[in-house]
């Protein structure tokens, strides 16, 4: 029985997309909805920081496009599991917590 790989950015649906990155040998992997957020700079605040963890938020894509709180200048709404985390939801998190230190 053959691995899913998940979307690396909504962590939920199936990767659909590889998408070039300024690293090379690390592509995003991607759903198509997120692919689509992510070339139009309206990832959610969560999907962006999914991808920051992996990628580093200085890539192209992820840099000059949000806010520091994670938010997209073209986003319009956002649920509340789409925001990114906050130090006080990651702090007792020793993971979580070096991965919100780094982006």
């Amino acid at each position: 029985m053959g691995t899913t790989t998940l979307c690396e950015a909504c962590q939920k649906n199936e990767m659909d997309i590889l998408e070039a990155s300024d690293e090379p040998k690390q592509p995003y992997e991607l759903c198509r909805q997120c692919h689509e957020r992510l070339l139009t700079y309206s990832l959610r605040p969560i999907e962006g920081y999914n991808l920051a963890v992996l990628h580093s938020s200085k890539q192209f894509l992820l840099h000059d496009f949000y806010g520091e709180d994670g938010q997209a200048f073209q986003l319009e709404v956002i649920t509340k599991s789409e925001k990114a985390p906050t130090l006080q939801a990651v702090r007792r998190d020793l993971v979580s917590l070096l991965d919100f230190s780094i982006t």
